[in-house]
């Protein structure tokens, strides 16, 4: 059909075709037409160049065969076309957003516009010389109880761990232990004095800290060993805590020795430096420090009831009253959640893993420090239950490349400053929840459920706060546990005053008040007054417990305490009994009754050799 043609005409022709951008079989068809429109002219007498110039310029020419092209289509192949092209060119502009946006992602890196770490620094006291600090002297002393970091292990020392009571068969190694050592315990009570720790939280590690803490970061993993850089705050090491702990308890357990041995003088000295201990520990206010410090306060409540109560005319009246101002002079500053250290290590995660705007706000940055910290919080929270969704998305983010999943975790995650918003109030409603009494506890729980709520109704937007935020109901209640600890033992004290005084138990609560206490002692499960009694059973002081049962504290039945406050893996009840006026529903129900016995001088620690409730005798309906 193009034999003869001319060239330069027949590729005329073809690009006339190929710039219509028809389909093939359109384009076969308009290309017939030319050559029969091409072929007429040159039959007339025209030249090749007159034909084309008289057909016109290639590209306007397509453009109106392409319409009249498109125009003969049916109007279903037409509205197929527009959606066609439509579709490609939103697509095209979606693939230009998001290469244009991973682009900008890529490029930026995190700002850092405060030193966490210095702000944290600057919140600890003060001192201007070692003198006014209490860790040189607890250094110190531990040193000479050969704590320090390379120091054998001994069979006292693995004895003194499993605090024995008298009669257990690791007593007497510690008794004997103690005693070599007695030089070391009495450098201990001189730091009591002394209100501020001094530790150096964040400042190199000098050679006397090194010898009895060890090289930092020795107990790193490689995993976390770059936090110092990414979040200096979670990177913060605090070994001191647990050299406190250990302190804590050698003095606890010569104590228990003291009580042994009638020495009543040497009991309260020892409790009174334990209480100091706790406190100490507290400084900087993070949030394990205050767990620790509530654990050190559990330590000495157990050790100075059972003395109490193996040995009720153990200490004077003095000593009694010394040892109630002890438990009494715990600050209220310290028996409530304070969230200003743990705001700065959120203001750390933002700064690492989001841009920033310079106005607080901001979008997460999938960058290598934000996959290195997901990867270590996944793994970190790999028996956690309840997460699998967020854990799903945040390995698939942590797995894709960076191109890829940086604009998907940026338009996925909550922006900067509705995450700052989002976990700060979780902050407020904690700090509210420290302050609540022990009854209030289901209030504490609320905390949760509402978190989780909001977190299940838009689990990709708040996989972050879900991932990295501890949970921190548990944690809120230990103030109150803590606040009614403490009262225990002064109403114990209390009690025993009387007692000396008088010649008799106290009938009630209100005898107490105010020659003994400045007002009526409390159940803190119950917000009435504490239940004393001296009948037929003996005595005992008590609280209904977190059952709402009043079972008469009987003191050989399972103490339930130690379960109501979460220890080891027992769950709470959601609810309690009726008869307790603080709640309505009555869905928990115990298989026995259990009281909180606060004090009952039995004349043995035969129920404090196990510090916690047998769990098969009570069952949660959680």
């Amino acid at each position: 059909m193009t034999d003869g043609f001319p060239a330069d005409l027949r590729a005329f022709i073809e690009r006339t075709v190929r710039l219509t951008r028809l389909r093939k079989r359109e384009q076969r068809d308009l290309e017939l037409e030319l050559f029969s429109h091409f072929r007429e002219a040159l039959a007339s007498g025209r030249t090749p160049d007159a034909a084309m110039a008289a057909f016109g310029d290639p590209k306007l020419a397509a453009a109106s065969l392409r319409a009249g092209a498109i125009a003969k289509r049916t109007m279903l192949d037409r509205v197929i076309g527009k959606a066609a092209l439509v579709t490609s060119v939103a697509a095209l502009l979606a693939f230009v957003a998001y290469a244009s946006f991973a682009a900008y992602l890529l490029s930026q890196e995190p700002v850092r516009r405060t030193d966490t770490v210095a702000v944290f620094q600057s919140t600890l006291p003060k001192s201007s010389s070692p003198e006014e600090c209490a860790w040189p002297i607890y250094r110190s002393a531990l040193l000479q109880l050969e704590f320090a970091f390379n120091a054998p292990s001994s069979e006292a020392r693995e004895a003194l761990n499993a605090m024995p009571w008298p009669g257990d068969e690791q007593w007497p190694k510690v008794a004997e232990w103690l005693q070599n050592h007695d030089e070391g315990i009495r450098m201990l009570h001189t730091a009591r004095a002394i209100p501020k720790l001094g530790f150096p939280v964040g400042a190199p590690r000098d050679a006397l800290n090194a010898q009895l803490l060890g090289e930092p970061s020795a107990d790193f993993s490689s995993a976390t060993e770059d936090y110092s850089k990414v979040l200096p705050m979670l990177a913060l090491e605090l070994p001191h805590l647990a050299q406190m702990r250990a302190a804590a308890r050698i003095l606890c357990c010569d104590a228990i020795r003291a009580v042994d041995h009638d020495d009543g003088a040497r009991f309260v000295t020892d409790m009174q430096t334990v209480l100091a201990i706790s406190k100490h520990a507290q400084e900087g206010r993070l949030l394990i420090c205050d767990l620790v410090g509530f654990g050190i306060r559990s330590m000495a409540r157990t050790y100075t009831t059972a003395a109490l109560e193996w040995k009720p005319e153990l200490l004077n009246t003095s000593q009694l009253a010394e040892l109630q101002t002890a438990f009494e002079s715990v600050p209220d500053e310290l028996q409530k959640f304070v969230a200003t250290s743990e705001r700065l290590m959120w203001e750390d995660i933002l700064q690492a893993l989001f841009t920033d705007s310079g106005n607080g706000d901001g979008v997460f940055l999938m960058n290598k420090d934000s996959e290195r910290v997901l990867i270590n919080m996944l793994a970190m929270m790999e028996p956690k239950q309840g997460v699998s969704a967020e854990r799903g998305t945040a390995q698939v983010l942590a797995a894709l490349p960076r191109a890829l999943s940086a604009p998907m975790a940026a338009w996925s995650f909550a922006d900067r400053k509705s995450t700052n918003a989002f976990v700060d109030r979780l902050f407020v409603a904690a700090e509210n929840a420290s302050q609540l009494p022990l009854p209030d506890y289901l209030k504490v729980r609320t905390m949760d459920r509402a978190f989780e709520s909001e977190v299940q109704d838009a689990p990709l937007r708040w996989t972050l706060p879900r991932l990295l935020m501890p949970s921190l109901s548990r944690a809120m209640a230990g103030y109150a546990v803590d606040r009614a600890q403490c009262d225990s033992v002064a109403v114990t004290c209390a009690a025993l005053r009387f007692l000396r005084d008088t010649g008799r138990w106290p009938a009630t609560a209100d005898e107490l008040v105010p020659s003994y206490l400045p007002s009526i002692p409390i159940d803190p499960w119950t917000g009435s007054a504490i239940l004393l009694v001296s009948d037929a059973k003996g005595n005992r002081v008590w609280s209904v417990g977190c059952d709402g049962r009043d079972n008469r504290g009987d003191p050989l039945a399972s103490d339930g305490f130690e379960w109501a406050i979460g220890g080891a893996s027992a769950p709470l009840p959601t609810t309690f009994p009726v008869r307790n006026p603080y709640y309505e529903q009555a869905s928990y129900q115990p298989t026995n009754d259990i009281d909180w016995v606060w004090y009952a001088p039995l004349g043995s620690v035969e129920r404090w050799r196990t510090t916690q409730a047998p769990r098969t005798q009570v069952r949660s309906t959680q």
